[in-house]
């Protein structure tokens, strides 16, 4: 057995000026009735009775305001959502400062503010570069999921560049087991490609049943890209390298593809969009608990209470 509220055990310190207070009041009872002339004409019943009665009456309430819990019991949820994977560029041309603070912290805040949106829906998490991994696989639990996401970079994939054919197996593992119709993919990138079969990939993806949609960070005038030594990225001929968003290679996956905005609120949207049209998983789930059983103490403390007012009625003179 365990207590859903043992805070109010505090209440147990009363009981003992409770029953001095009872019992006082009893013999101030008895001796006015004696001064009344009044000499217990029928058998009275011992004050002490009662007494027992208001005091167990009393700790049972308290013992029902602790709420008792024993036996077991299942609880059933019941939630209707989509799943949503978020393929996120962590290449270093997302360094680039064109969106404030850097395109990448851009786009996970964006992806940040879109979990305070989901209700029901799963989300996972592959980033990308010149391989992908997938670091969050599809979870209900969006604060794990923002602790994923706050902690990748651009030194999660060890491979440099922007390779998006490296994206359909992984894309695939991560649906794996779910219903077709209801999977979203979201693809954040700044469309910059050092691939070979990106057309490829697009084609293959689009064919797989998912809903695709494409998110461009960056701008078109770009910005260049800042190096760990405090430097910029410097072709061979010693000038800087500009990354500019390219939004044509994303419109390859999909024609929903929007610019993200330095609030975030393009992503949620572009979800908000396309959520009624995916909308057919429904899930349950069951977790175990204790059974309130603070309806017993309470019955019998009522009970005991009627039995005291009985015997009040008995007493009266």
């Amino acid at each position: 057995m365990q207590w859903g509220a043992p805070e109010y055990c505090w209440l147990l310190l009363l009981v003992i000026p409770l029953l001095f207070a009872a019992r006082r009041a009893q013999r101030t009872r008895h001796r006015n009735l004696q001064q009344l002339g009044y000499n217990g004409g029928r058998k009275e019943i011992s004050p002490a009775v009662q007494i027992a009665c208001q005091g167990t009456a009393f700790l049972l309430i308290i013992a029902a305001l602790c709420r008792p819990q024993w036996g077991a019991d299942t609880e059933v949820k019941e939630s209707r959502g989509i799943d949503i994977v978020v393929a996120l560029d962590t290449s270093r041309s997302m360094l680039a400062d064109d969106l404030a603070p850097t395109r990448l912290e851009a786009a996970k805040r964006a992806v940040t503010t879109l979990t305070g949106h989901l209700q029901g829906d799963r989300i996972g998490l592959i980033a990308f570069a010149g391989s992908a991994f997938p670091i969050c696989p599809l979870t209900s639990d969006y604060a794990a999921f923002r602790q994923v996401l706050d902690e990748s970079g651009v030194d999660t994939i060890p491979y440099g560049g922007t390779d998006f054919s490296v994206l359909t197996r992984e894309v695939m593992n991560a649906f794996a087991g779910t219903q077709a119709g209801g999977r979203l993919l979201i693809l954040i990138s700044d469309g910059e490609d050092h691939g070979v079969s990106t057309a490829a990939t697009a084609q293959k993806l689009r064919e797989s049943g998912l809903m695709i949609c494409c998110v461009t960070v960056g701008s078109d005038t770009g910005a260049v890209i800042p190096l760990s030594d405090g430097n910029f990225l410097k072709e061979r001929s010693g000038t800087l390298v500009r990354s500019r968003a390219n939004p044509a290679t994303l419109d390859l996956f999909s024609t929903r593809n929007v610019r993200l905005d330095s609030s975030g609120e393009s992503l949620v949207r572009l979800v908000d969009e396309v959520w009624p049209l995916l909308l057919q998983r429904s899930t349950k789930s069951s977790r175990p608990r204790q059974s309130e059983r603070f309806q017993i103490p309470l019955a019998a403390a009522v009970l005991l209470l009627v039995i005291d007012a009985f015997l009040t009625l008995r007493r009266r003179p």
